[in-house]
């Protein structure tokens, strides 16, 4: 057996370096672990005795990895046989290697390792609170505040983050399940009193879908961040395909907008806050 044929039989032991069906074997991704000299991958090797001789050297009673004359050979005997460098594959690279495959570039920015709560329309942008009013001037009392009593202020939310290694706690309570209300239903004839959700089993059979997966149509309305993660436990999976409407990063005409946008967002933010949605949308 060719030496590249033996050890592309010998990796299909290890499932991290190929596609779903076993039939492309991802030498990017090979060379980077075996440049980390990756226990799996060379114990693999260890154990087919040609193998051993091939790239390993024994020193005493240990075999040391021959890392180079690995990488070596592998660039220069594709072992999937390609005619194309990058087969099936369109992304950035190094010269070599996709960035996917490696670690040794990262996408940065700051607050990338935190949750924004919110902030993307006039709706999340102001917050609701009551203050007890001792004294009140003439514009206060234009807006009906009152002196004597808790009067009710909005004010403009500032950009709440949660770290992710420092604040647990705050972030469980913003992703827990949140209680849908206020239900109802629309049907040619009408709003109906909703009694129950329809899960029907046979159309679920039809999509492949466990048989008590909701299949009435819901239009939620809420902060899209702690929608989707309450939704997460029934669809998580089971959504064919997203359409998103992204908040604007900047916007120079807002006049004509009937729905006003946060367009204030800093870069980093605004990264931020899609970051938080793209992950959760994709699972």
């Amino acid at each position: 057996m060719k030496l590249k044929q033996l050890i592309k039989d010998i990796l299909q032991k290890d499932e991290r370096l190929w596609n779903e069906e076993k039939t492309e074997l991802n030498e990017t991704l090979l060379l980077d672990l075996v440049e980390k000299i990756d226990e799996k991958i060379i114990n693999l090797l260890l154990q087919e005795k040609s193998l051993r001789e091939k790239f390993f050297v024994k020193i005493k009673d240990v075999y040391v990895f021959k890392t180079n004359e690995f990488k070596f050979f592998i660039e220069e005997n594709k072992v999937d046989n390609s005619y194309t460098q990058y087969k099936n594959r369109i992304g950035l690279t190094d010269g070599k290697r996709f960035l996917k495959d490696t670690n040794d570039v990262v996408l940065n920015w700051p607050y990338k390792d935190c949750v924004l709560e919110g902030g993307q329309s006039t709706e999340e942008g102001y917050d609701t609170y009551f203050e007890y009013g001792k004294k009140v001037t003439k514009t206060d009392e234009k807006k009906g505040w009152k002196a004597g009593q808790y009067n009710k202020k909005q004010a403009k939310r500032k950009e709440i983050f949660f770290n992710t290694i420092l604040a647990h706690d705050e972030i469980d309570r913003l992703f827990d399940e949140k209680a849908l209300v206020n239900w109802k239903r629309f049907t040619k004839d009408g709003e109906q009193e909703i009694k129950e959700i329809k899960r029907d089993a046979e159309l679920n059979r039809k999509r492949g879908l466990p048989e008590d997966t909701i299949t009435d149509n819901l239009i939620i309305k809420g902060n899209n961040l702690l929608a989707l993660h309450s939704l997460k436990r029934e669809f998580a999976g089971k959504v064919k395909l997203i359409y998103i409407d992204p908040p604007y990063y900047f916007r120079k005409d807002k006049s004509d907008d009937a729905f006003a946008y946060n367009s204030n967002f800093k870069l980093s933010t605004w990264l931020t806050f899609m970051k938080n949605r793209l992950e959760l949308a994709k699972e």
